[in-house]
């Protein structure tokens, strides 16, 4: 299932992030600001380019399943959810066929959501924004710590499973 993200869509998810990486310490926007350098789009040398990917996946995920959308920043970050139904959504940047869902070792434990969402962005060519959110499945909490692993990176150790191991996003149609 896919989502074609609008030019509405890519304005909106940039501006909160530009608003949430000028709030959050800029420790945390620098670990992240060289993480995209490599990157052909020149919006990925900026500071809030992560929050943005993240956002557009929650934009895309709002707009899908008739969700509202809460763009706001939070002190603390948000509860360990994005949605009421207590529904996170994260969003990876990459050509993988099976990218990894990842969240904070920490905030699993401490902040669990019921349920978590995988999407995946569309690479886009050099300049050209982004257009497609693809939707890569779900797994319940229950799942995801069971079937999950951990996984140490460059300054934090997530909690992890591959895309394959996902239920189906229409299943989720059926459990909201």
């Amino acid at each position: 299932m896919e989502y074609k993200l609008t030019e509405h869509d890519l304005m909106l998810a940039m501006v909160a992030a530009k608003e949430r990486t000028n709030t959050k310490s800029s420790g945390y926007a620098n670990f992240f600001g060289g993480f995209h350098s490599k990157d052909k789009n020149p919006m990925s040398d900026e500071r809030w380019f992560p929050h943005m990917i993240g956002l557009l996946g929650e934009i895309a995920y709002g707009r899908t399943f008739g969700e509202p959308i809460d763009l706001s920043f939070r002190k603390g970050g948000d509860k360990g959810y994005d949605f009421a139904n207590k529904v996170e959504v994260k969003t990876r940047k990459c050509k993988d066929k099976n990218p990894w869902l990842m969240v904070r070792k920490n905030d699993f434990l401490r902040k669990p959501a019921n349920k978590y969402v995988l999407c995946r962005l569309d690479p886009p060519a050099d300049d050209a924004p982004f257009t497609i959110v693809e939707f890569l499945g779900w797994i319940d909490y229950e799942g995801f710590k069971s079937g999950g692993q951990e996984l140490e990176m460059p300054g934090r150790v997530n909690w992890v499973i591959r895309a394959e191991c996902l239920r189906p996003i229409q299943d989720l149609l059926c459990v909201k």
